[in-house]
Order: structure tokens, then sequence, then C-alpha cells
């Protein structure tokens, strides 16, 4: 551990001591004494320990941007956090910390106060060890934020802007919306195979590729996302959807497979 990343985490803690018991943090050598972590940028070492700071009794922080700039922090940082699956963030723009029952299991029960993000806590499933992950769609069909009543795959549905064009001569592009949805991705299928090992690298790819689905093929970031959760709910389809290239491939002709669903009333158009 580098002196600077030292000197970080010896800051938070003494910040996280000097407030009572039912808001003190803590941070876990497991996660923060890594090569994933000691290779992120300063920037991004420094918001994570803000985000955890600003965390409920949960793990969850309903205005990480707002924290970015208080601290005057670039939003490559919280992008970074994200790809490297340090945060998880929802549609509301709500981010939780992804390790915090690894690092925060200490707090008592009497002083214990449940988050008031209801409908974003039920999106979430904990591993043995503590961390959170994405549920994968067949283990929770009644998820209000993503009712498969509310998404039409309907080519014609194009109520959501397109993501802008790249900047000319740009090698790779993608948006907030396509790095987030190729995050998801990622955690599905590792939440599926937990041997499967994705890279940083990767995940920009597919945002890339997530971005095309939408800004080139005329689909929408609900689509986009509803049929992500689909394809790794499918016993089939899980094992040969694992990139974003592939769902940008696969998918049109995915939709005749979603299409049956229509006569058991799921709301498809």
């Amino acid at each position: 551990m580098s002196y600077d990343q030292s000197f970080l985490i010896r800051w938070a803690l003494v910040i996280g001591r000097s407030k009572n018991m039912a808001s003190k943090r803590m941070f876990a050598h497991s996660v923060m004494d890594t090569d994933a972590f000691s290779g992120m940028s300063h920037e991004a070492q420094l918001l994570y320990v803000r985000l955890n700071l600003e965390a409920d009794d949960d793990g969850f922080v309903s205005s990480p941007r707002r924290v970015m700039k208080i601290y005057d922090l670039a939003e490559e940082a919280y992008d970074e956090l994200l790809r490297l699956r340090y945060v998880l963030v929802f549609e509301s723009g709500i981010c939780v910390i992804k390790h915090w029952g690894m690092m925060n299991s200490f707090i008592r029960s009497d002083s214990y106060k449940e988050t008031s993000y209801i409908e974003e806590k039920a999106l979430l499933d904990k591993k043995k060890d503590g961390a959170y992950t994405l549920k994968s769609r067949d283990r929770d069909e009644n998820v209000a934020q993503y009712s498969i009543d509310k998404v039409s795959i309907d080519k014609n549905n194009t109520k959501e802007d397109k993501p802008p064009d790249p900047p000319e001569g740009a090698k790779t592009f993608y948006t907030g919306d396509g790095l987030r949805l190729a995050s998801l991705l990622s955690e599905l299928i590792q939440a599926n195979s937990p041997s499967w090992k994705g890279k940083p690298k990767d995940v920009e790819k597919w945002a890339a590729d997530i971005d095309k689905i939408v800004r080139i093929d005329g689909r929408t970031w609900e689509q986009v996302e509803y049929m992500i959760r689909w394809v790794q709910a499918d016993g089939f389809w899980q094992r040969n959807i694992l990139s974003g290239k592939k769902l940008r491939e696969k998918f049109n002709d995915l939709i005749p497979k979603l299409k049956p669903q229509q006569s058991k009333g799921r709301g498809f158009a």
C-alpha cells in the first residue's frame, strides 16, 4: 500500500470515528489493500472514501454527484468506480457501495436505520461475503422499477433520447448509460458464472456496443436493459450472450423469442 493510499484510509477512519456510533463507517483491507484499488486514480480512491462516509446504514448514497461537486472531483473518478464495480448505480441515480456488507457489518441492530431506498434495495442480493450483487431477472419478477408491464420492445418506441454522435476520430465512444448497462451485463454474467472474470477494458468495449444499439439501431435504454436482464435469466442465452457485441448482434433475433410472453399479459405492444 502506497503512502498516499495509507494516508487516505487513515484520514477516512479518523473522520468516520469522529461521528457517533450510528453513523460510524469502517474500511476493510480485503477491499482497499488490493491491486485493483491501488491501481485506481487518487481521485477515484478519494471519491470512494467520501461515498462511504456519506452512505446510509445499508450503503446507499442518494446524490453521488453532489459529493463530487462538493469535493471538486471529476466525473471520470465516478466512472472509474462504476467500471471496476466498487459502486453499483440505479436508474434513479442513487448508488450503493458494493462491498458495504464486508466493511460495515458491525452496525448494531438498536442503532441501525434501514435505507429509505427500498425499491433499489429490492434489486440486490447479498453474497456470502456480504458484497452486494444485482439480482437475476428470474429471481425477482415483481420488482416495480423494472416491471415487465412497463416495457415495450417494439422498435417504434422512441420516447428516450438517443446518445450523441461520437466526436470525429474517436476510436471508442460510450455514454454514461452505455457504461451503466455494460456494467449491469458484466455483473449478471458474474452472478451466473462465478468463475468468469471480466476486465475493465472489456466493459468499456461493451458500453460502446450498447450505445450503438440505441444510437444506430434505434432501440431505447429501457429496451436494452430489459433484454440484458432477460438473456441473463434464460438458461440458454445466458451462456451465449457474454459481451455487448454479441448482445447487439443477436438483439433482433431475440425479440421474437419474447413475443410469446405477450399472451401471458406481459404488456408487449
